[in-house]
This record gives structure tokens, C-alpha cells and sequence, in this order.
């Protein structure tokens, strides 16, 4: 097996690899970045980097896996970590476990650059497979220590809001001071948080498709304390219903109906997409829930005006507002499993990371 950096002419196949290797569970997707790879990959992190496996020189890619650097709060203070994501294997070749651990040598090749002393990942929680063999500790693999589960909420854009007393409202470019402001204090007090500044939030590769007007903030008085921002990123990204298990595709009519009275999202038919945007760049000042339900409602009314089904909001399961967005948006849940991966080099690193909850933005994984 070859492995390499994928180059411009690898795009096509990457493409196809994302198509074809579906994330398995009740609801089976895949997540495809079309019409180009780079788009999507470019808003993880300052550097993204795509190896690619074949299984002999000028043969097509079997697999590949992406390593981003991005710039992310460690124990409150600004760090450059790194992040791997796209681990994609056909499923000819997945029983193969010379392409994994070929695979995992090759990045380790990569990671002697030094730009990063670890990596967070994550994996879907009924994904037994690759759990088994990643949390192995098997030779020739970094090591995978668990640090917490991540909550995807997938929320109906046409459910009930609640009437509030905050201050919210769309944000200008004008505001973009304030809302780096509000980012950087709250970012701060949680683990793998991305630090967003002024040059990232205003870049059209790191926030492609993301505008000031997108931004929902809470103020009181003429302070910032809370904002939130809905991303579509329909335009680069994409997840494509594959299946359902045989209850849930059994159920999902009724379900469907009886959506507007339950609140749950509406599940699209096999071969559809999810039309959704983001809820990002979350920070609300001492978690306040009077603001974060304030601003939950106003993203609702904003997705539902612009013609959305779907939002989708990233907690880690020690966040203190998870309850409260359950309980807010009435959501379908999809749990996954957060890791920090090291090589020996970053086990130090990484034995100094201290208990504050998980936060890691799940529109840029």
C-alpha cells in the first residue's frame, strides 16, 4: 500500500470515497463535500493536510484521512493542536489491517513536523468497529485516551419558540469586536474550544459562507453576553441519508406526521439530504440559560424564515446548557465519543490536561 498527500487531481476520488463509505446506525449517512473537498476542509483549521492510500503507484485511492492544525483553547490558554478527521476506507479494503497501520505510520510521518503535540478526534458511539480497534492500544496506533462524549442535537427549525425579555438581535460587521470579545472569554473556559479572532471570523476560506448578519447576539446594556451564529454550509457540505434501520424506516412516516406536533425533525427519504444549518459559535457570559434559550429561539425563527428544516447544535456532555437545549428544542440526539490522540511525544502534553468540560465545534469537524 502507497501513501501520499492527495494533489488538485485527487479531488474526483476523494469525492467518491465520501459517497461511498456511509456512516452505519439507525440512520445511515454519509458526509460528502461537494462540489469540492478543499471548501470544506479549509474551515477546520490553519492547515489541512489529505493523505491518500493506493494500493500501488497510479492505482485509484482506497482510503484516506485528513490532519488539520487549528489554533484552540488548552487549559484556558491559546494553543496549536491538531485535529484528524475523514478516516475512509472502502469497504473492500477495511478488513485489511495493513492499510490502518500503514495508514497510522504515514501520519505519524506527518506529526514529526512538530506543529502539534496531539490531536482530538472523534468517533460516532455505535461506530463498535472502529472503536474496537482504535481504543486497543495496538501496536503501531497512537494512543486514544476517551475524554468525553459529544451530543449532536438535530432540531426542527419549525418547532415552538419561547417569547423572552433579552436583547437579541442580528449582528453587522460592526459588531465583530464585541462577538470576538464574548468568543475569547467563553472559549476559554473549556477544553478544545477553536479560538475565533477577528482575521479568522472575517476569512472566506476559515468561515466560508459565515456573515455578520448570521450572528444572533444577546445584549444587556451595551455589553455582548452571548451570541451565536447560523451557518449554512449546504453550498460545501452535505449529509446524504443512506438508510434506516428496519424500525426506524418502519416509523418514519408516522414520525413525520406528527412532526409539527412533537417538535422532532422531519427524516428525509433515502438518497435525500439533510437540509440544516449550524448553530455555531456558541458563548453565553456565566452560561446564563435566560440567554442561551433567548438566542435558541431567535436561530429558530431565522432558520424557519430562510426556508431551513433543520438546525444542528454540538455540546460536549459535560456542558452546562445541554440539558437546557434539550429541553428547549425537543431534538433527535446522535452521541459521539471524543478522544485525544498521542503519539509517545505527547503523552506529557497531554497527562497536563485539566477537568473543564469539552467544547468542540462540531460545524468545523
Amino acid at each position: 500500500m502507497q501513501f501520499e498527500l492527495a494533489s488538485a487531481s485527487d479531488e474526483p476520488a476523494l469525492r467518491r470515497i465520501l459517497r461511498e463509505t456511509p456512516f452505519a446506525g439507525d440512520i445511515s449517512v454519509t458526509l460528502e463535500r461537494e462540489p469540492c473537498v478543499h471548501f470544506g476542509n479549509a474551515i477546520e483549521g490553519e492547515r489541512s493536510q489529505i493523505l491518500v492510500a493506493r494500493p500501488a503507484p497510479g492505482q485509484p485511492i482506497v482510503g484516506m484521512a485528513t490532519r488539520t492544525l487549528i489554533d484552540s483553547y488548552v487549559n484556558g490558554v491559546p494553543r496549536r493542536i491538531g485535529y484528524l478527521s475523514q478516516l475512509r476506507i472502502l469497504p473492500s479494503y477495511q478488513a485489511r489491517p495493513r492499510t490502518l497501520k500503514g495508514g497510522y505510520a504515514a501520519m505519524r510521518e506527518l506529526h514529526d513536523d512538530g506543529a502539534a503535540p496531539f490531536y482530538v478526534t472523534t468517533i460516532i458511539a455505535d461506530n463498535e468497529p472502529a472503536r474496537r480497534v482504535l481504543e486497543a492500544g495496538l501496536a503501531g496506533f497512537p494512543t486514544y485516551k476517551y475524554v468525553g462524549d459529544v451530543a449532536t442535537l438535530l432540531v426542527s427549525a419549525a418547532g415552538p419558540t419561547r417569547s423572552v425579555a433579552d436583547d437579541v438581535r442580528a449582528g453587522v460587521p460592526q459588531d465583530i469586536d464585541a462577538i470576538v470579545a464574548c468568543l475569547e472569554r467563553n472559549g476559554a473556559r473549556y477544553q478544545f474550544a477553536p479560538r475565533w479572532t477577528r482575521e479568522v471570523l472575517l476569512s472566506p476560506t476559515r468561515c466560508r459562507g459565515l456573515r455578520a448578519q448570521d450572528f444572533l447576539i444577546a445584549r444587556r446594556g451595551e455589553r455582548v453576553v452571548g451570541c451565536l451564529a447560523c451557518w449554512d454550509q449546504r453550498e460545501f457540505k452535505q449529509t446524504i441519508v443512506r438508510g434506516y434501520s428496519p424500525p426506524l424506516a418502519w416509523a418514519r412516516p408516522v414520525s413525520n406526521l406528527l412532526s409539527p406536533l412533537t417538535g422532532f425533525p422531519k427524516l428525509p427519504a433515502v438518497g435525500g439530504s439533510v437540509s440544516f444549518a449550524y448553530l455555531s459559535h456558541l458563548a453565553v457570559d456565566d452560561d446564563d440559560t435566560s440567554v442561551f434559550t433567548a438566542l435558541a429561539s431567535a436561530a429558530r425563527r431565522t432558520a424557519a424564515h430562510r426556508g431551513l428544516d433543520h438546525l444542528c447544535i454540538g455540546l460536549g456532555s459535560g456542558h452546562p446548557l445541554l440539558s437546557i437545549a434539550h429541553s428547549h428544542f425537543g431534538a433527535r440526539e446522535y452521541r459521539s465519543r471524543a478522544y485525544v490522540v498521542h503519539w509517545d511525544d505527547g503523552a506529557e502534553a497531554v497527562r497536563t490536561l485539566d477537568e473543564r468540560p469539552i467544547h468542540l465545534e462540531v460545524a468545523i469537524l
